[in-house]
Parts: structure tokens; sequence; C-alpha cells
């Protein structure tokens, strides 16, 4: 699986989109910059293993989240490219669609009260 092969995110398709990504980061195994913490930056004296491991963080977060803000429209691009970690931006992200869906079944709440305008706003 490739990172560039999965579909663009746009706001109607984030769960789907999500899924993916979770997938791709066990089979391409970046999923631990999703669960550790960066290693503080190693000190001039610290052991290889030390520099090693903040390396190897820095470079699998850092293609992560280029895969990441490439794999989502400009828009949405634009509004998480400023977050540094991955797991900064699916914080976000998910915090993000959370108040879009729920403001989406508020309008369609709303809307489903006045009559059949509801049918326009049926979600796949």
């Amino acid at each position: 699986m490739n990172f560039l092969s999965v579909e663009i995110l746009i706001e109607l398709n984030y769960t789907t989109w999500k899924e993916l990504i979770k997938t791709m980061f066990v089979v391409n195994n970046p999923n631990f910059v999703l669960t550790e913490e960066c290693p503080p930056v190693p000190t001039l004296d610290a052991t290889s293993n030390v520099h090693d491991a903040y390396k190897r963080w820095t470079n699998v977060n850092l293609k992560a989240r280029v895969h990441i803000l490439a794999s989502i429209s400009d828009t949405l691009a634009k509004r998480f490219e400023s977050m540094v970690t991955v797991l900064q931006i699916m914080q976000s992200m998910q915090e993000f669609f959370e108040r879009v869906s729920s403001q989406f079944k508020r309008d369609r709440v709303d809307i489903d009260e006045t009559g059949n305008v509801s049918s326009l706003f049926v979600l796949r």
C-alpha cells in the first residue's frame, strides 16, 4: 500500500480517509509517531542510540506528515499545515470533523422539521 494511493480527503469522506490512513500507518509502520512522544533533542554527548531514536522519529513523522497533507484537499491542508506532528494533525482533524458532523446533523434536524428539503441532505 502506498500513501499516495489514498483518496484525497474532502469533508464528506473523512471516515473512509481516516481508516485508509490508519491502515497505511500499520502497513508502513509509522504508527509509533501517533503513540510515542517525540524524543527530546539529544545532547552532544548522548549515545548513538539516543541520536538514532530521535532521528528515526523525526524522519518518520516528517514523511507521514507530508503524505497526510498531500492526501487532503488544499483547503484542509492550509488548516493543518502549521502543525508539526502527525499526532497533532490527526487529533485536530478528529475535533474538526466531529464539529462539522455535529453541525451538519443539527442543520439536518432543523431542515427535517421544515419538510421535504431534508432529502437533499442525505449522508452517503
